[in-house]
């Protein structure tokens, strides 16, 4: 049978966060997590990590950043209504993130070089720190990376409901 929001929404809050956690393992799946996964592992390969104890409080660490920015971005999205999804559906938009993507592509590809100074290098270098704050800081950058892929889902679903 179907479910609706509303028998969702009637559900014991356990049951629900049972349902969210699950919804967010299986999203882990996706297409969209795997350029993210050279980054984590850059992340937790280079540090040095004392204990198993040690190595799963900075992967907490890391994934309370990530979860950070998700939070942050769906109460922005909460709160401005259906600003994103006017603003993600119009073309002009769409074609300007995909003439972006394009450029990055070819800048992956070493058809395009990009140069940056050596301050800028040196400070993307050193972005995240060690430790817990830095996995944390790190959790947040990869949050914002990966950002595109929900809103991108959130996207889609509102013009097949059209």
């Amino acid at each position: 049978s179907n479910l609706t929001p509303q028998d969702l929404l009637n559900l014991s809050l356990y049951s629900q966060l049972g349902i969210v956690f699950v919804a967010g393992i299986l999203t882990s799946f996706t297409p969209c997590v795997y350029p993210l996964i050279p980054i984590t592992l850059s992340i937790f390969g280079a540090r040095s990590v004392k204990s198993k104890l040690s190595a799963f409080l900075l992967s907490i660490s890391y994934v309370l950043g990530t979860s950070t920015t998700y939070t942050l971005l769906g109460l922005i999205a909460a709160l401005t209504g259906s600003f994103f999804g006017s603003f993600l559906s119009n073309p002009w938009f769409s074609l300007a993130i995909g003439l972006v993507l394009i450029f990055f592509g070819l800048a992956g590809l070493d058809i395009i070089q990009l140069r940056f100074s050596k301050s800028i290098q040196s400070s993307a270098n050193q972005a995240g720190g060690t430790g817990h704050l830095g996995a944390y800081v790190m959790g947040i950058v990869s949050g914002i990376i990966a950002a595109h892929a929900p809103v991108s889902y959130t996207h889609l679903r509102a013009h097949e409901t059209k």
